[in-house]
């Protein structure tokens, strides 16, 4: 499963170099940070929803004292581990997917789309469902 997880972050890693080479920028950077904060926002979701089957509290309105801070440098931890994942990686990931079928690399693109949008949910949903007016 962590390999197939971790194939995934290298597809959408690769989907990112690709869109940020279309625009001239060819650094490792920017991608990079793009799966790295994915990865984090998925990793505070998950605990999120851990703290709350396990105390009926909502994260957010637990009043958790240096949440801010702790998703700081976990996303500073994830960034720095990644930077050095795909550090000259891009060539590598180009010829294991360049020859992908239209059909297929269509579909995952839809899927890296919704892999952008995914950690944001719960967010989005929390926004929305605000009885606070």
């Amino acid at each position: 499963m962590i390999k197939v997880v971790s194939d995934w972050f290298d597809y959408v890693y690769y989907r990112s170099s690709l869109t940020y080479r279309f625009f001239k920028d060819d650094g490792n950077l920017s991608p990079t940070m793009v799966v790295s904060l994915i990865k984090t926002i998925f990793i505070i979701d998950v605990g999120a929803l851990l703290f709350y089957m396990f105390t009926d509290q909502v994260f957010i309105d637990s009043h958790l004292g240096g949440g801010g801070v702790a998703a700081g440098i976990l996303a500073l931890l994830i960034l720095l581990l990644d930077y050095n994942r795909y550090k000259g990686k891009f060539e590598a990931l180009h010829e294991k997917w360049k020859d992908e079928l239209n059909s297929t690399r269509s579909l995952k693109g839809f899927l890296v789309f919704l892999t952008f949008i995914a950690p944001w949910s719960p967010l989005i949903i929390r926004f929305i469902m605000n009885d606070d007016k």
